[in-house]
């Protein structure tokens, strides 16, 4: 489990651009090791300021095929997880209505009252069709 830690490490230092940077806490730290090795979806709830958003950006940083779908309650916090995402080089999208599909995009945004509908539904079955699997991160803040 070291080699997993140090390599997702590693890849926090690359994608916030910080050499010297440390897990925020040993949550932070499990959830991103959780995320790596789990086969079925996951839930990351941690409070504000803990960098939940690490968690998928290093996850699709190490393994490509995999798909976030973030889960926000608020637009305002879907906001704030753009900014987040805005500065790296993982490509994210916005699942708003009337979008058929989001194929390329490592990590979805959307907000609850979307979530629940049949359209997102239907786009996440179309993307389960070309992808491995999808975690989920229905993040509170």
């Amino acid at each position: 489990m070291l080699n997993i830690e140090n390599a997702a490490l590693k890849a926090m230092r690359s994608i916030l651009q910080m050499p010297n940077c440390n897990w925020v806490s040993d949550e932070q730290r499990k959830a991103v090791i959780c995320a790596i090795k789990e086969k079925t979806d996951i839930l990351v709830a941690l409070p504000t300021g803990s960098r939940k958003s690490m968690v998928s950006m290093i996850v699709t940083h190490w393994s490509p095929t995999k798909t976030f779908v973030i889960i926000v309650l608020l637009i305002l916090l879907l906001e704030d997880w753009k900014c987040h995402f805005k500065n790296t080089e993982i490509p994210y999208g916005i699942f708003r209505s009337g979008i058929s599909n989001f194929f390329g995009s490592l990590l979805i945004l959307t907000t609850v009252d979307l979530a629940v509908g049949r359209e997102f539904s239907k786009a996440i079955e179309r993307l389960h069709a070309v992808k491995d699997r999808i975690l989920e991160d229905r993040s509170v803040g």
